[in-house]
């Protein structure tokens, strides 16, 4: 994998970092009015927020919570959870998870920046789709009711 790979994913930019050992870590970033991820967990791993910049709302097993700049939270895996960007400027997090492998996620269903048309791809009817019907294998489980 490329370090530091960009990607348009669901809307959202995201920065893929190369690591060493048996972790992985994006930089997110999110635009006012482009929504979350749909409602889901991760079988395999917790996920850790961190925000850099911005305002974040997460939303953890129904409740949301609302991150300031340098706030963390920490989602446990099996743990249904949303965010979305809260303010009028875009926000930036960083994600970490462990075990390695959901990285595999982004790689599969992100559409590189540089690519025409990207964040309308990201975000089209297909790729939502795409991500519903694809997303078990690196398990993350899509829920209907959050």
């Amino acid at each position: 994998m490329n370090t530091n790979k960009t990607l348009w994913v669901l809307g959202h930019k995201v920065t893929y970092v190369e690591t060493i050992g048996d972790y992985s870590l994006l930089e997110v970033s999110v635009t006012p009015n482009v929504p979350g991820p749909p409602p889901h967990y991760h079988v395999d791993s917790p996920e850790l927020f961190h925000l850099i910049d911005g305002e974040l709302d997460v939303m953890l097993d129904g409740s949301w919570c609302s991150l300031k700049k340098g706030e963390s939270i920490m989602v446990p895996k099996n743990s249904v959870h949303s965010f979305r960007s809260n303010g009028t400027n875009e926000c930036r997090f960083i994600t970490t998870w462990s075990p390695r492998g959901f990285e595999g996620f982004f790689l599969e269903f992100g559409v590189p920046i540089n690519n025409e048309n990207a964040f309308e791809k990201s975000v089209s009817d297909e790729m939502i789709q795409k991500v519903v019907t694809g997303c078990s294998k690196y398990g993350m489980i899509v829920v209907d009711d959050a």
